[in-house]
């Protein structure tokens, strides 16, 4: 069932249409991230959906009802969409205890004290808090105070958790850290959540699909693998990872073959892709990881040419290099152990299974 559905959302703050067009759904228990650049319309999308700004056109339901239709002249205040939000800020009052800050919109909805004490020590307990109590907020570390902000939002039992870049505050280590917690915890509870990031790796870990926004619109919506490994625009083959992004010439297909002329240093390249166009410009995605680099002796003949070393960098888990063959410029991500000297001709070979046909008509 889904908790929350957005048909054909739009919002435009003067000339600029920062929503044009949003669509899609979240399900019971799923974690859906909005991914895109600053600017890209994701938080105000967020932000209709929680009453925080009103749409100018399309719908908002939340589980079956519907909360927004300018159609209808019909738009609900944040306090009447039983929704728990998580500010990039967190909004942590510092003069209040971890109790008390949990404890606030509950008291504010004029709940008895005793369902107050049994929700906010349920939560503070699932949370790992229950011990920090009595702590005042401005005592607390990063990654508790998000914790805290979390909290106070699931105290509410609300339909849906909206989380605007929860982690964009925290130190790098810790932020890598808590991506991993974050995922725990929206299962544990498993409540619908819908997440807001610009980091791609966030996106990746936290996410059961992410919907890729670009300019005010929705770009792709998938499963992280998906995302990934089959983008369906340059934009995402771009956004989401690194990419190597070659035009080519269709020469042949045959049999969910593609054989290809690459623009630029004219090798003929062979790949699995079902039958497109008979003929034109196509764009092909290779990851770097799937680019192989090796003596020329050890290499498959299909698929394999010379390139000359221009660029190395050691990033202890891995190594990443540019290589060059006429005026392609190819990045290789190889295991710690491979060397590979600058200057150097080595045999890249990219295997069939390894290129994604992206688009035609490049």
């Amino acid at each position: 069932m889904a908790v929350v559905t957005v048909h054909n959302l739009r919002k435009a703050f003067g000339r600029v249409q920062a929503v044009n067009g949003v669509s899609f759904e979240v399900e019971e228990g799923e974690l859906v991230t909005l991914l895109g650049e600053s600017g890209c319309g994701k938080t105000t999308t967020l932000r209709l959906i929680a009453g925080l700004e009103e749409n100018d056109e399309g719908e908002i339901i939340l589980r079956g009802e519907v909360v927004s239709d300018p159609a209808r002249s019909k738009f609900f205040p944040p306090e009447k969409r039983k929704i728990g939000m998580v500010f990039q800020s967190y909004a942590i009052w510092p003069h209040m205890t971890v109790f008390e800050n949990v404890a606030f919109p509950l008291r504010i909805r004029r709940l008895p004290s005793a369902e107050i004490r049994k929700r906010v020590g349920e939560v503070l307990a699932m949370l790992g808090l229950k011990d920090l109590a009595s702590r005042l907020a401005t005592r607390l570390s990063g990654g508790q105070q998000q914790r805290v902000a979390i909290a106070r939002a699931l105290a509410c039992d609300p339909a849906i958790l909206l989380m605007d870049e929860p982690l964009s505050n925290l130190d790098a280590k810790l932020r890598e850290r808590m991506r991993f917690e974050l995922r725990e915890l929206q299962r544990r509870f498993g409540i619908a959540t819908l997440y807001v990031t610009h980091d791609q790796a966030e996106a990746m870990v936290l996410s059961d699909r992410i919907i890729v926004m670009k300019d005010g619109h929705v770009e792709q919506v998938g499963t992280p693998q998906e995302i990934y490994e089959c983008p369906q625009s340059q934009f995402v083959s771009d956004f989401i990872g690194m990419a190597n992004l070659m035009t080519g010439e269709v020469i042949e297909w045959e049999e969910g073959l593609c054989r290809l002329l690459i623009s630029g240093n004219s090798r003929e390249l062979i790949m699995y892709a079902k039958k497109g166009s008979n003929s034109g410009p196509v764009l092909v995605l290779i990851r770097p990881e799937n680019v192989e680099v090796n003596e020329a002796e050890e290499l498959p003949s299909e698929n394999t040419w010379p390139a000359l070393v221009e660029v190395g960098a050691y990033f202890g888990d891995h190594r990443e290099y540019i290589l060059r063959d006429g005026n392609i410029s190819i990045r290789v991500k190889t295991g710690p152990r491979v060397i590979l000297k600058r200057g150097e001709v080595v045999a890249v070979h990219i295997p069939r299974e390894s290129p994604v046909l992206v688009g035609h008509g490049f």
